[in-house]
């Protein structure tokens, strides 16, 4: 049960420890789970694994580390399961943390350049604070975007891969297991996380969302 404080001036090295924690739990991943996530993807030709940029791939790996649950929990939380003893305690706040991660849609409500976003979860109509440097010089109000985005307490951050958000993708036929899902049950949890990430990654590569990421007003139905 996940009980540090972190605070936002904790970001570089919160980011840091994130970032080590996912090379290593990708080494978790079997050649089958492989397969089967790049399936469900449309990421194999034939073969062979193809990306067409580097935003298929953060995709991907963001996948296979919080969405991938073929025996009910993610990667995050098997190699916490594996490792706990061995891991010092911000590597275990982080790792109980990603074991709850969701795939959320956001819609920027304000921006305090250079530091953090204050968005609205589009779906649970939650706001929350997203602190992210590089984002937050580049958003704008009412942009949207889509991300495994991880809960810190006090704030949020995106865990690495990010999608801009406009109707094309919400109303994408990739989604619509996902809405269909949200209809029936109005629970957001990390079954209906993993159906909004799988259709929102096909969708995105399909519509070519995934060569660039910007800011993208919601409300632009061009």
């Amino acid at each position: 049960m996940t009980s540090a404080t972190l605070m936002a001036s904790d970001y570089a090295n919160i980011r840091r420890t994130l970032f080590d924690l996912h090379e290593k739990i990708l080494k978790l991943v079997s050649r089958s789970d492989m397969t089967t996530v790049v399936q469900q993807l449309g990421l194999l030709r034939g073969k062979v694994i193809v990306f067409q940029n580097e935003v298929e791939s953060q995709m991907l790996f963001d996948y296979l580390v919080y969405a991938h649950r073929p025996n009910g929990i993610n990667m995050a939380e098997l190699y916490l399961r594996i490792n706990r003893q061995r891991l010092d305690a911000l590597q275990i706040d982080l790792l109980e943390r990603m074991s709850q991660c969701l795939f959320l849609y956001v819609k920027t409500l304000s921006v305090d350049p250079g530091s953090s976003l204050h968005v609205v979860d589009m779906i649970q109509n939650s706001p929350f604070t997203l602190v992210d440097q590089s984002m937050s010089a580049t958003s704008e109000p009412e942009s949207g975007y889509a991300a495994h985005f991880l809960n810190l307490g006090s704030f949020f951050i995106q865990t690495g891969a990010i999608v801009g958000v406009d109707w094309r993708m919400i109303e994408a036929k990739e989604l619509s297991p996902a809405w269909a899902l949200w209809e029936r049950t109005r629970r957001y949890d990390s079954k209906l996380s993993t159906k909004m990430a799988r259709g929102t990654i096909t969708a995105a590569i399909r519509l070519g969302h995934t060569a660039y990421v910007r800011a993208v007003p919601i409300d632009d139905n061009e």
